[in-house]
C-alpha cells in the first residue's frame, strides 16, 4: 500500500512512511471520516480482520459532508441515498465533480472559505442547487420534487393518443427552494 499526499498545487509527495505496518494481504480499503473530525480515515480489510488507519491532524482545511435524501413519497425515480448521482462543487477558483457512491460524500474545500455553489444532479438527471453551504458540517440535502413538462393526450375515437409536450417556462407545480411556485404566471400554450 502506498500513501501519496496531495500538496494542493498540482504536485504530490510520497507519504507511505506515515502508515503503520500492515499485513501484506489487504483485500480492500475504504476511506471515510470515521471519527467525524473532518479528515478522511482509512479502514483496511485483510485475512486477520479490519485495520483502522486514523488520520489525526489532517483536518486543517475546510470541508463538509453531504448526505442526499431522495423523496420516498411521491417519487421513486432515485434511490434514497442518491447513489449514482453527481455532486458538483464550485468555489471562486476551484471546481470538483464527485460521483455519489456511499450514503455520505465528503467534500474537501482546501483553503477555500466555503463552497459558493453545490449542485446535485440526481441519478434521474434532475439538477438541484444549494448556495453557500456552511463548512465543517454535514449537509443533508433532501430531494425537492420537480415535475416534468406536462403532456397532452387526446381521444381519437378508439383510444387516448399522445399529441405533444406542453413546454412552459417551468413544469406545472415546480417549486423554488423556499417552496413557492416557480412560475405561477407561466405563458399559455396553444396547440
Amino acid at each position: 500500500i502506498r500513501l501519496i499526499r496531495n500538496l494542493g498545487n498540482g504536485r504530490f509527495e510520497e507519504a507511505t512512511h506515515l502508515l503503520p505496518v500492515l499485513p501484506s494481504d489487504i483485500d480492500d480499503i475504504e476511506a471515510g471520516d470515521l471519527d467525524q473530525d473532518g479528515d478522511l480515515d482509512l479502514i483496511a480489510l485483510s485475512s486477520d480482520g479490519l485495520h483502522l488507519l486514523r488520520n489525526d491532524g489532517g483536518h486543517t482545511n475546510r470541508w463538509f459532508d453531504i448526505q442526499l435524501a431522495a423523496a420516498i413519497m411521491g417519487s421513486s425515480k432515485n434511490n434514497f441515498y442518491g447513489i449514482g448521482s453527481t455532486i458538483e462543487i464550485n468555489t471562486q477558483t476551484h471546481y470538483q465533480s464527485l460521483l455519489v457512491t456511499t450514503p455520505v460524500t465528503h467534500i474537501g474545500l482546501g483553503k477555500h472559505d466555503n463552497a459558493d455553489v453545490v449542485r446535485v444532479i440526481w441519478s434521474n438527471g434532475t439538477p438541484q442547487t444549494r448556495v453557500n453551504p456552511e463548512p465543517f458540517t454535514r449537509l443533508v440535502e433532501p430531494q425537492r420534487l420537480k415535475g416534468s413538462c406536462p403532456s397532452l393526450y387526446t381521444w381519437d375515437g378508439e383510444r387516448y393518443v399522445f399529441v405533444t409536450h406542453l413546454m412552459t417556462r417551468s413544469a406545472i407545480g415546480a417549486l423554488t427552494e423556499t417552496g413557492a411556485q416557480a412560475y405561477p404566471d407561466a405563458a399559455d400554450d396553444y396547440v
